[in-house]
């Protein structure tokens, strides 16, 4: 393949894949930094209903629940944990119904606040198709820094510097990923 052309799909794939990736290292960072993200909760109802939150019929009782109590609301699925169940995607304000004692149940509405929002999208908690469409950008990331490293090896007169920067890397990963 010929440098320009290598250099033009690096160009396309980092330009194409730039907000996305300046927006996953915002939240990543922020997060790591001890940055929480916050959200608001509505207590909004108390159920009494024995096995409403049971996993085979988690879906379709929030589903019938939240019709009528919420019309304009709709949600993809539900991601149901020990003692609680949430409505997904979470990227945008969300239900989540709490077990508590005996067969009583806790609606509470939860408003992410955009840095919430955007981690949330971030762990892939958004829309199903967004998934693959991530993913799609996380396909250009790999090529950029592939073609990237590629260029570099190539050119002489930066070599030394992308193999130097390029182990110093390798080394950092490895020591926070084996300690």
């Amino acid at each position: 393949m010929k440098r320009n052309s290598l250099v033009n799909i690096h160009l396309y794939c980092a330009s194409f894949s730039a907000v996305v990736l300046l927006v996953f290292a915002f939240t990543g960072a922020m997060h790591l930094l001890n940055f929480k993200e916050t959200e608001s909760l509505e207590v909004i109802d108390t159920i009494v209903k024995k096995d409403f939150l049971q996993k085979s019929n988690a879906k379709t009782n929030i589903g019938e629940y939240l019709k009528s109590k919420d019309q304009d609301y709709n949600f993809e699925y539900v991601k149901s944990y020990n003692g609680y169940s949430i409505t997904r995607p979470t990227t945008r304000n969300y239900y989540r119904f709490e077990m508590n004692a005996g067969d009583e149940i806790t609606v509470i509405k939860v408003v992410p606040s955009l840095r919430k929002r955007l981690f949330e999208f971030h762990k892939g908690h958004g829309r199903k198709y967004t998934r693959w469409i991530n993913s799609f950008f996380g396909l250009c990331l790999m090529i950029t820094v592939g073609s990237g490293i590629w260029l570099g090896l190539k050119n002489n007169r930066i070599r030394r510097a992308t193999i130097v920067t390029g182990l110093i890397s390798l080394f950092i990963f490895l020591v926070e990923f084996y300690s």
